[in-house]
């Protein structure tokens, strides 16, 4: 079925990830089958990105767009909306919240 073809993902965040992992490890084709982008990428309408995970295809695209990508890690870029989050139901709920950082190092 997907034998021979293209298959490109629009943005390449944890649902394509998770999706190409399982078309790989199922040998349902090949990694030079496969390709992710992002069109604002790839149109040059951005001057950076900021991501919690490089995304091999990105760095090329970036590179040859001369856009500044910036890989803060996925802790440092996720944390803080878990938080804001905590910190507005506690307040709307009257409830103790207590945010406890503790960073992974990636």
């Amino acid at each position: 079925m997907l034998a021979g073809r293209q298959i490109g993902f629009i943005g390449g965040g944890n649902m394509a990830e998770a999706l190409l992992a399982g078309l790989l490890r199922k040998g349902l084709t090949t990694p030079d089958r496969l390709a992710v982008s992002d069109p604002l990428v790839y149109e040059g309408k951005v001057d950076a990105i900021l991501t919690g995970e490089i995304i091999h295809q990105a760095v090329a695209a970036c590179r040859d767009r001369e856009i500044h990508m910036f890989s803060a890690g996925h802790y440092a870029t996720e944390t803080f909306g878990a938080d804001a989050l905590g910190r507005h139901l506690a307040k709307k709920f009257k409830l103790a919240y207590e945010f406890i950082d503790l960073p992974t190092g990636l």
